[in-house]
C-alpha cells in the first residue's frame, strides 16, 4: 500500500502528502522517465524503474524520488494502478512538464496514461 506520494508545486516549494501527487517543479531527482508517444499510442522511455532513497527536489532523506516528463505534445493524465483497474490521480500532466515524485516506503506502484493503458511504468522503491 502506498504510505505517500508527494505533490511538489513551485509556488510553496513544499511537499505535501498525498496519495499520489503530480507537480511541475524542476528538482534535483536523480532518475526521470519521459512520457512520449500520440493518441493511444503512448510509451515511458523505460517500462520499469527502481528509484533510490535521495535528499532532493523537496524529498526528506528517507524517501524514494524519481520523475516523469511529459513529452508528449498534449497534457496527459497519469494514473495509478490500483488492483485491476486504474484511478485518476491528480491533475493532469502539461506537455513538457518535469514531475518530481517522492515515495515514503518501500513497494512497487505502477503508473499509466488515461488515453493508453498498455503504457505502463513500474516503479520499485526497494
Amino acid at each position: 500500500m502506498i504510505k505517500r506520494l508527494s505533490l511538489l508545486t513551485l509556488a510553496s516549494m513544499t511537499a505535501i502528502p498525498l496519495f499520489l501527487g503530480i507537480g511541475s517543479v524542476a528538482g534535483a531527482v536523480p532518475q526521470n522517465v519521459n512520457l512520449s508517444g500520440t493518441g493511444k499510442h503512448l510509451s515511458f522511455s523505460a517500462t520499469s524503474i527502481t528509484v533510490p532513497i535521495v535528499t532532493g527536489a523537496n524529498c526528506t532523506k528517507t524517501d524514494y524520488s524519481f520523475s516523469i516528463t511529459n513529452k508528449t505534445s498534449v497534457t496527459q493524465q497519469l494514473e495509478l494502478k490500483e488492483g485491476s483497474k486504474f484511478v485518476k490521480q491528480g491533475s493532469p500532466t502539461t506537455a513538457g512538464t518535469l514531475q518530481p515524485f517522492c515515495i515514503s516506503s518501500a513497494e512497487t506502484i505502477v503508473f499509466s496514461v488515461k488515453k493508453d493503458h498498455h503504457a505502463l511504468l513500474t516503479v520499485t522503491a526497494p
